[in-house]
C-alpha cells in the first residue's frame, strides 16, 4: 500500500469543508487541507518551545541553557554552503518566518507560485541543521541585539517580569530569548542535543494549506525525508512542581516611560490532557469577552474615563506545565485599573449573565468559522491547535456550542482567586 492509500479523509458537512492526515514513513505527521485560495501556507512545527529546558532521555537528564530553542530556531535558516534559506524562498517569491513560544517552534512559508520548491525548501532546512563554532559565535552577538531590544520594550518587561513573579520553576519564568549570559553558555554541541532530541520527525508535524493536492504534498516529502530506520528518544519533560497560588503578588521596575505599563496575571491550573486544554482555552475565550470586551460595559467605563487605553488587551495563554489569564495596556492608575479587575472578577463569582454567554459564544464560533477564509489561519491556527490537543478542527464548533452557562458559572469562583493574581507594573524613571 502506497502512502496516498494511507490518507485518511476529514470532511464537515456543516463547514462544507475536507482535510486530510497521513503518517509519512519518515515518521513525520502530514496534515493538508486543499483550499483555492490565492496563497498557499507552511508549517513545519516541533514540539520544543523554550520552557523545554530541562528533560530525561532514556532516563538521563539534561539541562539546556534558557533561550536554547529561540537560538536554535534562528540558526536552522543557516545552511552548509553559507546561504541563508531567506534568500532561496526570496528568490522562489515567498515569504518564510519562525517563531518560537514556551511550547513549540514553527518554521513556515506563504507563497502563490513555485509551492513545490517552496515546500522541499522548508522540509530540507530544517531537517539539515549547520552549527559551528563560528556561526553560533556570530548568531550570539545577533540575538544579544534581540535581547536589549526587548529589555528596551516596557510591553516585553512587564510580562516577563510578571511570569518570574508568578511562577517558582517552570520555564516560563525565563525570556523566550534568554538572557545575554544563558545564551553565551551555548555551544554547537547543545544545538545539536537539543536537534537530536526535539527535532525528529516523529515529534514534528507538517501543515500545509492551500491550492495543492494531497499527492502533491506527498511527493515533496518522499522526495526530501528519509525514511525512518530507527526508534525515537524517549523524552520526558520534567514537571515543574508549581505551588497553585503565584508567588509574588507584585513587582516593578522602572523604565524610560511616558506612562505607567501594566501586566496583571491570574495563575491557572493547566489542564493535563490536550482536549481539556482546548475546551479550557475555548471557555475562557467566551468569558473573557463576556467580562471585558471592546463593546461591554467595563472597557468602555475604563476608557471613557481614561483610565485605560484603546491599547487595553486581555487573553488566556496555556502550554506544557503553565497556564494563566492576563491583561496588559497603560494607565496613569495602574493601581486602581488592577483593583477595578479585581471587583470585575468578584462581581464574576457572584454570578454571570446567561444573555451576555449566549451572544459572545455565538461571536466565538462565528470567529472560528470566518478563519476557513484563510490559508494561514486553517495551517497555522486551526490545524496544529486542534493537533497538538489530540483533536479533530471539524469538532471544535460542536465543543463551543456544548459549553454551557453552568460550565462557565463555576470558572470564576475557581480561578479569580486574590492568591492567583499577579501585578506587574513598569513605571517612568
Amino acid at each position: 500500500m502506497n502512502v496516498i492509500e494511507k490518507l485518511t479523509v476529514h470532511k464537515s458537512e456543516r463547514l462544507g469543508e475536507c482535510y486530510y492526515t497521513v503518517k509519512h514513513r519518515s515518521g513525520l505527521d502530514v496534515l493538508i487541507f486543499p483550499k483555492k485560495l490565492s496563497t498557499c501556507f507552511a508549517v513545519f512545527g516541533t514540539r520544543f518551545g523554550s520552557a523545554d529546558m530541562r528533560f530525561m532521555i532514556d532516563g538521563k537528564k539534561y539541562r539546556l541553557p534558557a533561550g536554547t530553542a529561540h537560538f536554535l530556531e534562528h540558526k536552522m535558516f543557516e545552511n552548509a554552503d553559507g546561504v541563508n534559506s531567506d534568500e532561496h524562498f526570496a528568490a522562489l517569491g515567498a515569504e518564510d518566518n519562525a517563531y518560537t513560544n514556551y511550547s513549540y517552534t514553527r518554521y513556515m512559508f506563504s507563497a502563490t507560485e513555485n509551492i513545490g520548491d517552496c515546500l522541499a525548501e522548508l522540509l530540507r532546512f530544517v531537517t539539515h541543521p549547520c552549527f559551528t563554532e563560528e556561526n553560533v559565535k556570530k548568531e550570539q552577538g545577533i540575538i544579544e541585539q534581540e535581547i536589549l531590544m526587548y529589555r528596551d520594550d516596557p510591553y516585553e518587561r512587564a510580562m516577563d517580569n510578571c511570569l518570574g513573579a508568578m511562577y517558582s520553576s517552570s520555564g516560563v519564568r525565563e525570556s523566550i530569548c534568554g538572557s545575554c549570559a544563558s545564551i553565551r553558555k551555548i555551544t554547537p554541541e547543545i544545538l545539536y542535543r537539543a536537534y537530536g532530541a526535539f527535532y525528529g520527525l516523529d515529534n514534528m508535524v507538517l501543515s500545509v494549506c492551500g491550492d495543492i493536492t494531497p499527492e502533491e504534498v506527498l511527493a515533496v516529502c518522499d522526495r526530501e525525508l528519509p525514511e525512518s530506520t530507527s526508534a525515537a528518544p524517549r523524552i520526558k519533560r520534567e514537571d515543574a512542581d508549581e505551588p497553585v497560588a503565584a508567588v509574588k503578588s507584585r513587582t516593578v521596575c522602572r523604565m524610560n516611560v511616558s506612562r505607567p505599563m501594566f501586566f496583571i496575571g491570574v495563575k491557572d491550573i493547566p489542564a493535563k490532557k490536550g482536549e481539556a486544554k482546548l475546551r479550557r482555552g475555548l471557555a475562557m475565550n467566551i468569558l473573557n469577552n463576556m467580562l471585558f470586551s471592546g463593546t461591554g460595559e467595563f472597557y468602555n467605563r475604563l476608557l471613557d474615563s481614561g483610565l485605560i487605553t484603546p491599547g487595553f488587551a486581555f487573553g488566556y495563554s496555556a502550554g506544557d506545565g503553565f497556564a494563566l489569564n492576563y491583561f496588559s495596556g497603560s494607565s496613569d492608575d495602574p493601581e486602581l485599573v488592577f483593583e477595578l479587575i479585581k471587583e470585575k472578577t468578584s462581581e464574576a463569582c457572584r454570578g454571570l449573565d446567561r444573555d451576555d454567554f449566549e451572544r459572545c459564544r455565538r461571536a466565538s464560533l462565528a470567529q472560528y468559522v470566518r478563519s476557513f477564509d484563510s490559508t494561514s489561519d486553517i495551517a497555522d491556527d486551526v490545524m496544529l491547535s486542534a493537533y497538538y490537543s489530540d483533536s479533530d478542527p471539524f469538532l471544535i464548533p460542536e465543543m463551543i456550542e456544548s459549553l454551557t452557562f453552568e460550565e462557565l458559572s463555576y470558572i470564576p469562583s475557581e480561578l479569580f482567586l486574590p492568591e492567583r493574581f499577579t501585578l506587574s507594573l513598569v513605571l517612568p524613571l
